[in-house]
This record gives structure tokens, sequence and C-alpha cells, in this order.
């Protein structure tokens, strides 16, 4: 399961790379070049072919978290304890690559099991936002019932982390109510504290 979910976290990173930039930060001038093939991203000028806007990644990394989640429980002996962080993480990086895929696309194909290498299966219809939306909820909340609450290891996706997604997805919906309250979480919470500088955000 470690080495399963490292695969996992390293297919992340294949995902957003520079992604995270090209999906959002540079439509909003956050970024420092100026150049010809950046002008694409400022001037919204995307087309399918350009590679860094294929969701192969995406998909790859959200097909490791449904391996995860449908085949961890099913372990020989193993109990709910031993496999529950493994899992809590793979719902909850299923959750977030899905919030960054409607953030880009909207609607998109949802799958929520492992694919079996059948390549009749591959054309996959899009699923209304709404339906992803509701996916990526739920996945928060499983998230949140296996995860621990140690959240002192800010390299992997903990409970804290699950927090802030569900914030930023509601945040992303407008559902201010709901912002509230899955933001108590890190109101007088003495583990957090809100970074005044940018040394402070990197540390």
């Amino acid at each position: 399961m470690r080495t399963w979910n490292a695969g996992i976290y390293n297919a992340f990173q294949s995902t957003l790379n520079r992604s995270h930039l090209d999906w959002g930060d540079l439509r909003s001038d956050n970024y420092h070049t100026t150049g010809y093939e950046d002008s694409k991203f400022y001037m919204n000028a995307l087309v399918s072919t350009m590679s860094e806007f294929s969701w192969e990644n995406l998909y790859r990394c959200i097909n490791l978290c449904n391996i995860a989640i449908e085949r961890y429980p099913t372990i020989p002996q193993i109990l709910e304890s031993e496999y529950a962080p493994y899992i809590g993480q793979a719902y909850g990086m299923r959750a977030l690559m899905y919030f960054y895929g409607i953030r880009v696309w909207g609607k998109m194909p949802l799958m929520t099991k492992p694919w079996d290498g059948d390549l009749s299966k591959v054309a996959i219809a899009r699923s209304p936002i709404e339906d992803v939306k509701r996916q990526i909820l739920e996945d928060i909340d499983e998230s949140l019932y296996f995860l621990g609450t140690d959240v002192s290891d800010k390299f992997y996706f903990n409970k804290a982390a699950a927090y802030a997604l569900k914030t930023d997805v509601h945040m992303w919906f407008k559902e201010y109510n709901e912002v509230l309250e899955s933001s108590k979480y890190f109101v007088n919470n003495s583990n957090f504290q809100l970074v005044n500088n940018e040394k402070e955000w990197k540390d």
C-alpha cells in the first residue's frame, strides 16, 4: 500500500508538473514570462492537440486511486486501521484530481472503478458537473472518515488537506454556508496559522 500510494503521488506530480499554471495561474497573470508560447495561455487560445491540455496523466492518477480504493480492503487478513491512512489518501487524491478537472474542462468522464484494459471501454461520455461535484464531495467525506488526526506530515494528503479541499470546492460553487462549516476545522486550531509573507508560505 505504501509503494502503491507512492505511485499515486508520482502520477499526481506528472499530472500537475507545470500544468497547474497552464490550467489556471497563467490566465490570472500570476506568472512572470511573456513569451509567444505563454501568450496562448494568456489569450485562452487552447487547442486539443497541445499536449499540456491532455487529461491522460490526470486519468492515470485517478485510475491508480480507483485501484487502491477497490483493492486495499480485500488484502487478506488486513484490518481497517491498517489500510485506513492509505485508502484515505487515495480518496482525497481522486477528489483533488476531479476538482482540477472540472475547473479546467467542466463536464468530465466519471470513472470510479479501475480500468481493466478493455479497449472497448475507453470511450466514456462526460458526466454533468453536478455528478462529478457530488463524487468529489463524497470522496472527501470518505477521506475524512479514514484519515487520522495527525497532520504533522505535510507531504501527504491528510485530514487538514481534506478540509481545505472541501472548503475550496464549496468556495468554487459559491456555497458559502458550507464554506463556513468546512473551514471551522482551521478556526482556533493551534496546528495552523495564517502566513504573512512568501517565506512563511514556503516553510
